[in-house]
């Protein structure tokens, strides 16, 4: 799988993601998705809350597209957690 931040540069944060889940379907209103990035991820991205997230399977075709609506920064576990919904 395939992540990627989009704000004014695309990054692809794949390599950093310790853990990964979503909840939902298309016929819910929503679907939420919750990434938590290990490592020194404080400095290396400027992840910010209105960032648009995609998420691709391997053969590049998105399963989730959407939009960082809470970031938190645990500085002990040095871990940023993210939350996203698509949009609708």
């Amino acid at each position: 799988m395939i992540i990627k931040i989009i704000n004014e540069n695309t990054i692809n944060i794949s390599e950093i993601v310790e853990s990964i889940s979503w909840s939902g379907n298309e016929d819910e209103f929503a679907r939420k998705l919750e990434i938590v990035l290990s490592g020194n991820v404080v400095n290396l991205y400027k992840i910010g809350v209105g960032n648009r997230i995609k998420c691709l399977d391997n053969l590049s075709n998105a399963i989730f597209d959407g939009y960082i609506i809470e970031k938190t920064i645990e500085l002990k576990g040095r871990t940023l957690n993210l939350t996203g919904y698509d949009g609708l």
